[in-house]
């Protein structure tokens, strides 16, 4: 086979061609410190990023939901701290005002104590985070979760859950009727056996009522 200068001349500038795309290539790799800048340069590699892409995005999508999980979670377990305290300190009153020696003025200290405790509980029935969204309200986070004056809820049923990561999704609130309508511990039956009263907010104002109420209209 007899070998052409046209021939020549061809391969060899396939060779410069070649070299100079390869020259060219390596530059691009240097420049932009990746070694495929487009899928051409390798398929199965850049298949490979891609995947990998969207795992590191999806990574740092649960990373967001886990810092928004553990805020949100920590306001709760502050403001429920605050509940216990103040249900705490009513709880003691109420157990002194159940002493008969008790004066009409003395009953009437005792209930403007507890309204203001049970004005604090609530407040706290009615936090709201950073954002202005209504923690105990469940999903329903734009209104407030109680009526400030007859204490029905008004809030979602449903408490917030958040997925945390691929194959997790956990509750990070309570809502309103969990933490402040069931109150059923030792309960017993009314005089009229109807059921007790579960809402914290209606016990107290039954319980202000009747501190108000002068002893001498019961004789």
């Amino acid at each position: 086979m007899r070998i052409s200068t046209q021939m020549m001349y061809e391969q060899n500038m396939r060779g410069i061609t070649d070299s100079q795309s390869r020259w060219l290539s390596y530059g691009e790799q240097m420049s932009t410190g990746k070694r495929v800048n487009r899928p051409s340069d390798d398929p199965i590699a850049a298949s490979q990023a891609i995947v990998l892409s969207q795992s590191q995005s999806q990574n740092s999508q649960f990373a967001l939901a886990r810092t928004f999980a553990t805020q949100k979670v920590s306001l709760e377990d502050n403001v429920l701290t605050q509940v216990n305290t103040a249900i705490s300190s009513v709880r003691e009153k109420l157990v002194y005002a159940s002493n008969g020696t008790l004066s009409d003025d003395d009953r009437l200290s005792l209930a403007t104590d507890i309204q203001g405790i049970r004005d604090q509980l609530m407040n706290l029935a009615n936090s709201t985070d950073g954002n202005g969204r209504y923690i105990f309200a469940g999903y329903k986070t734009e209104a407030a979760a109680f009526d400030q004056t007859t204490g029905n809820y008004n809030g979602g049923t449903t408490p917030i859950s958040q997925q945390v990561d691929a194959s997790r999704t956990m509750q990070i609130s309570h809502t309103g009727t969990e933490v402040f309508d069931s109150f059923t511990s030792n309960a017993k039956p009314e005089p009229d056996g109807s059921a007790s009263e579960t809402n914290l907010f209606k016990i107290l104002d039954t319980a202000i009522a009747a501190l108000n109420t002068p002893v001498g209209d019961d004789q």
